[in-house]
């Protein structure tokens, strides 16, 4: 089951912040590192962060992306970041 926008909001506007990972129904995976870096709106979330390929490379840059392609959203721990 997708997360709802609310459930979202709870994980992307934390305050204090804390540190996210977004994981995408290809099994992609998004870390956010830093606060104000991901904008939701109705049908998509932009995210400045660190995209994990299921290949093992990484990029790092801007997405937009529609709400249907995320799994899940959850806080990681700031010590496991690269």
């Amino acid at each position: 089951m997708k997360m709802t926008t609310k459930q979202l909001e709870k994980v992307f506007y934390q305050e204090p912040f804390q540190p996210f990972s977004v994981r995408l129904e290809n099994g992609e995976e998004i870390l956010v590192k830093k606060p104000r870096k991901v904008s939701i709106s109705a049908d998509q979330v932009a995210i400045v962060g660190l995209t994990r390929l299921p290949s093992g490379a990484q990029r790092q840059g801007l997405r937009f992306l529609p709400l249907k392609l995320i799994e899940s959203a959850f806080h990681i721990d700031s010590d496991s970041l690269p």
